[in-house]
């Protein structure tokens, strides 16, 4: 019998903004009940004032953190995880996990608005060089953690709506394919199609929630309420939920699920109603 876990791991720092640990334990209480096991790994809460090393900010405690979920994944051994997040960089822990546990026929699926395939120079956010990791390139103390890199023909974006995310230092060497927002908005057929091609069994699902489109789903980065109408203007729609849920269910009947993590939600709304609560009258009496 397969054995589930579920991960909560409220990791923040590869964004470098603490308001995404807020996510992790919400998408927990929101998603479904389950009588599978919990497991909530501990993350670093204090902000630090010299954390950047090598060009990555909280590069030290992201590694840490990381090990250290690798672990107690060996440990538990299981053969699916659903993970809540936390930023992008929640990934890699199971990733490298089932990679390594999975290495001969199985894919990675990076639903997101941007490609996570940066470096350091290009960005200090590790959120935002986790696929590059995944490729077995840029900072190696981050690919020493993935014993088994992923090809980039095992590698397949859904629903990244800016092709200038494909034009990083990484790209230049690599085939990478993208199912733009338009391509399954009717029909998750292409992602499928792209999907065969690979001859695989086994996909790790990583679902960053701003591949939603941002004018009907706002509890994502680009959704901050100080920047949010001027973003609208120039970001391109991103998918419905709908053709994302008709997306997910087809690779389900095809395919087995290794790995589902959920990132990057921000629910701006609750953490402003949180900041008037803390500051009103008798509520912290």
């Amino acid at each position: 019998m397969s054995k589930l876990i579920r991960l909560v791991l409220p990791q923040w720092q590869g964004g470098n903004r603490i308001q995404y640990a807020y996510g992790a334990k919400i998408l927990e209480f929101l998603a479904p009940s389950s009588s599978c096991e919990t497991i909530e790994l501990p993350v670093s809460m204090q902000l630090e004032k010299n954390h950047e090393r090598d060009g990555i900010a909280y590069k030290n405690t992201l590694l840490d953190q990381t090990k250290s979920a690798i672990s107690i994944l060996k440990e538990k051994n299981p053969d699916q995880i659903v993970v809540f997040g936390g930023e992008c960089s929640i990934s890699l822990a199971p990733f490298s996990y089932m990679l390594e546990k999975y290495p001969h026929n199985t894919a990675i699926i990076w639903f997101d608005r941007h490609a996570d395939i940066s470096i350091a120079g290009e960005t200090t956010d590790y959120h935002a060089i986790v696929v590059t990791t995944l490729l077995g390139e840029g900072d190696p103390d981050f690919s020493s953690l993935v014993p088994q890199k992923i090809h980039d023909n095992k590698l397949l974006y859904v629903g990244v709506n800016d092709d200038e995310q494909f034009n990083r230092n990484v790209c230049h060497h690599h085939h990478l394919q993208n199912i733009p927002p338009e391509d399954f908005a009717n029909d998750p057929s292409k992602i499928i199609d792209s999907l065969e091609k690979m001859h695989i069994d086994n996909v790790l699902i990583h679902f960053d929630v701003d591949v939603i489109d941002l004018a009907t789903f706002r509890s994502q980065s680009s959704a901050n309420p100080d920047v949010y109408f001027e973003r609208l203007k120039y970001i391109h729609p991103g998918a419905s939920f709908s053709s994302l849920i008709h997306a997910l269910n087809a690779i389900d009947q095809k395919y087995t699920i290794r790995c589902i993590s959920i990132a990057e939600y921000l629910p701006w709304d609750i953490m402003n109603l949180q900041n008037l609560l803390v500051q009103m009258p008798l509520l912290n009496k």
